[in-house]
């Protein structure tokens, strides 16, 4: 995330204890980590309700495969249903891979906690 960058936070809705305030937590959490304000709100919604988030689930899903192709972790020989999705997203983007982030006009993956992303790549 760039230092002039806000971000709406949509997330999937999940059971907490009465005490737990998710959303003020959550942003209270990302804003000591960036040592400023960045979440502009956030929002908590049931997945199976919301076409967007079934769609997101797809694209991270995606996200996900790349890194355990290239982690060794999936046979990158093998032909699956995910395999054929990720080459279809990535040729969409025009892009080989999302690993190590990519950042472009209509797509952002960022890397954190990752060695390459500590020095703020």
């Amino acid at each position: 995330m760039l230092p002039h960058e806000y971000v709406t936070v949509l997330a999937d809705e999940y059971s907490t204890p009465a005490h737990v305030t998710f959303e003020e937590d959550f942003q209270k959490h990302v804003e000591d980590k960036f040592q400023r304000r960045a979440i502009i709100g956030v929002c908590r919604m049931r997945s199976t309700g919301v076409d967007l988030f079934q769609v997101l689930d797809l694209l991270v899903g995606a996200v996900a495969y790349d890194y355990k192709l290239q982690a060794g972790l999936v046979d990158a020989a093998t032909r699956s249903p995910k395999r054929e999705l990720l080459m279809h997203i990535l040729g969409g983007f025009g892009i080989k891979t999302f690993v190590g982030g990519v950042r472009g006009p209509r797509l952002n993956v960022a890397e954190f906690g990752h060695p390459a992303a500590v020095g703020g790549a």
